[in-house]
């Protein structure tokens, strides 16, 4: 396993929590949540791509999904980890 792989989910809650300061905590961010339920709007989406890639080198919108507000953070995390290792 490599080191995004280990970190991309913890990576994608601490955002949530860290953008929806108050609204959600950390330990009710679960993996089969989508981004619908956690109230992503699409300047959510402009940092989320800011900070990934700022931090791992990740563009998500040269590869984003028609699906995304309706993914899990489940099925997010592992399509950015096939268009990334790709």
């Amino acid at each position: 396993m490599t080191q995004i792989e280990h970190d991309l989910l913890p990576y994608l809650a601490n955002f949530i929590v860290r953008i929806k300061v108050g609204r959600i905590p950390f330990e009710q961010i679960g993996p089969e949540l989508t981004f619908e339920e956690l109230n992503m709007e699409s300047m959510d989406f402009v940092e989320l791509q800011v900070a990934l890639l700022d931090d791992y080198g990740i563009d998500i919108f040269a590869s984003m999904p028609r699906d995304l507000k309706t993914m899990s953070l489940a099925a997010f995390s592992k399509h950015l980890l096939e268009e990334s290792l790709s």
